[in-house]
């Protein structure tokens, strides 16, 4: 009975740390690859550069832009965050409604902080799916999908 109940606390343990985001090991080290599609867009005052990356699970935002656009974090649950060559980090810092702006049309969004290098905003998955369906155009560089009945094209 014991040996039971030790072993279900067992899994739930292995299931919460299975829980995790993934990020790209470009997202890390750099922008010099042709086969990202990056954008540059301004939020207050701050350039950023910001990376749509369909391999990254989740939205995050560079340590550094969050203290130069004086953004406030939270504590989180924190997740561990697997790069693609393997390595693992924890985040359990986040930013609550990051707002940003892209050709006239806003977004607010929820983003986790991480120390990028790269980029100042990976928008993953997680941003991707919310404005599903889209029509993605890779080669191109172009993401056309409908937000508030407004049609969005994104060229990175």
């Amino acid at each position: 009975m014991l040996a039971d109940e030790v072993l279900q606390r067992l899994e739930q343990e292995e299931e919460k740390e299975e829980m995790c985001c993934k990020v790209s090991l470009q997202d890390m080290v750099g922008r010099d690859n042709e086969n990202i599609m990056v954008v540059s867009e301004i939020v207050s005052k701050q350039t950023l550069v910001i990376l749509i990356d369909s391999g990254s699970s989740s939205n995050f935002i560079s340590a550094h832009m969050v203290h130069q656009l004086g953004l406030v974090k939270v504590v989180c649950s924190p997740v561990k965050v697997k790069v693609s060559n393997g390595e693992t980090m924890v985040c359990d810092r986040m930013v609550r409604g990051v707002e940003w702006c892209y050709q006239g049309f806003s977004f607010c969004i929820d983003m986790r902080v991480l120390p990028l290098s790269a980029f100042d905003i990976i928008l993953g998955y997680e941003w991707l799916r919310k404005f599903s369906p889209m029509q993605c155009d890779w080669d191109h560089k172009i993401l056309k999908f409908m937000h508030k009945g407004v049609m969005v094209i994104i060229r990175g």
